[in-house]
């Protein structure tokens, strides 16, 4: 059986790395529509690479994607959720997201996400979180 698509709710033109433009909201990665890195802790911080005026890619990133890095990096994708903004259903004032790994294979090889990926509310995701 093949998986529905998650249906963009609306259009959002992104680079090519999984981290551009959110912030972490305790392993919650929420939309912020700017050029944000969430992995630059405890402050505001844009994109280093942008700053260097090189574009945002995940596969160059020579500050976050490294070998220091592996371990950390890895925990986000199992364990983290995010919450891009052109797939926040229409007309919920909540959205659980879908896990950071589907997203990273989403903009780092070109999978498609699928509706079933996706939970049923932010607080279920959270819940879910918790018991593991």
């Amino acid at each position: 059986m093949i998986a529905e698509p998650l249906v963009k709710t609306k259009a959002k033109k992104r680079t090519k790395c999984p981290f551009y433009g959110f912030y972490n909201a305790m392993g919650h990665f929420m939309d912020q529509d700017g050029n944000q890195c969430p992995l630059i802790t405890g402050h505001y911080a844009p994109c280093q690479l942008e700053i260097a005026g090189l574009d945002p890619d995940w596969s160059s990133c020579y500050v976050f994607n490294t070998a220091e890095n592996k371990e950390v990096i890895e925990n986000i994708l199992k364990k983290s959720r995010i919450a891009p903004n052109e797939y926040w259903p229409k007309g919920e004032k909540s959205f659980g997201g879908i896990s950071f790994k589907d997203w990273y294979d989403h903009i780092t090889k070109g999978k498609v996400i699928s509706e079933k990926q996706r939970p049923k509310s932010f607080l279920r995701s959270l819940v879910d979180r918790l018991k593991k």
